[in-house]
């Protein structure tokens, strides 16, 4: 039986495992799925099906030898807190719950014993990080009852590619998005979702075209809520000012970015930002909400 679970294993690592070049060097990758970028909601939500792809491929991921992982997302250390690792090291990429902003009605009520579940696998990680600040950490430590201490827990600012993200000419990189010349560009970026803020945005900016009537406002991504906000934006008579460029490469959104004069967030939770660090490394300044 040993024999034909360890010939399965290695099936299946010879035909899911590729290299991928990232930075010049050659990696090891261990493909447990294909997935393909869109901003329609799948029909099964991503962390399930991440996590039962996991599971299915125990036996060929372990058998790569690998003793010491590194992880950042919720349903991956769910997936993977009782194998027997060496060492563990988690990174919260923010301290929300993802259920409680999850895109999948009715999944709220979920939450709070998704997180009771998660914070006991947790426990398993050496090293615990969290991408936020004091004051956000404190408050998930809290509401894990007690299953998390906050002294296990270890601010980890977010880190952005400052070679990609930098200062180039405005004028260049509005020639390259087809922006105006001329008139106050805003620029948000990320998952078009409600708890980004999106009405919000577009509400503030009908209010400055009053006295700014050439201004442009760029939604840099796409997402489940990008019909509602572009009917929201005609609804509001500012349909045609409104930008919404969908998915886009890393090079890409810096282009966009160095195209605007302001970036704006509406968020009503957010981590401790990547891309508020990649507007900042573009040099923009920032108008936002009381977020982490």
């Amino acid at each position: 039986m040993d024999g034909a679970v360890e010939h399965v294993a290695r099936a299946l690592e010879s035909r899911y495992r590729v290299e991928r070049e990232i930075g010049g060097e050659t990696y090891d990758y261990f493909a447990v799925g294909r997935r393909t970028a869109s901003a329609a909601k799948p029909l099964v939500p991503p962390r399930i099906s991440g996590y039962l792809q996991l599971r299915r491929h125990r036996s060929a991921i372990l058998a790569r030898g690998v003793r010491t992982v590194f992880i950042q997302t919720h349903h991956v250390m769910l997936a993977v807190h009782d194998w027997p690792w060496d060492h563990v090291c988690f990174r919260f990429p923010g301290v929300e719950n993802p259920l409680a902003i999850s895109r999948y009605r009715g999944v709220q009520f979920l939450a709070r014993p998704f997180a009771r579940r998660f914070y006991r696998a947790v426990q398993r990680a050496d090293c615990i990080l969290a991408a936020a600040d004091e004051e956000a950490i404190a408050g998930m430590t809290e509401q894990s009852g007690g299953i998390l201490s906050r002294d296990r827990v270890v601010g980890f600012p977010t880190r952005v590619d400052t070679d990609l993200f930098r200062p180039v000419s405005r004028e260049q990189s509005r020639q390259r998005t087809g922006l105006p010349k001329t008139g106050v560009v805003l620029a948000t970026c990320g998952r078009i979702h409600w708890a980004k803020g999106w009405q919000l945005l577009i509400d503030a900016f009908t209010e400055l075209l009053t006295s700014n009537p050439d201004a442009v406002l760029c939604f840099i991504g796409d997402g489940q809520d990008r019909r509602r906000l572009e009917a929201y934006a005609r609804e509001k008579g500012v349909g045609e000012q409104v930008r919404v460029t969908g998915f886009l490469p890393p090079v890409s959104v810096a282009a966009w970015l160095n195209a605007a004069d302001v970036y704006v967030s509406g968020s009503m939770r957010e981590g401790w930002s990547t891309v508020m660090i990649e507007a900042l490394a573009c040099g923009l300044p920032i108008v936002t909400t009381r977020v982490s």
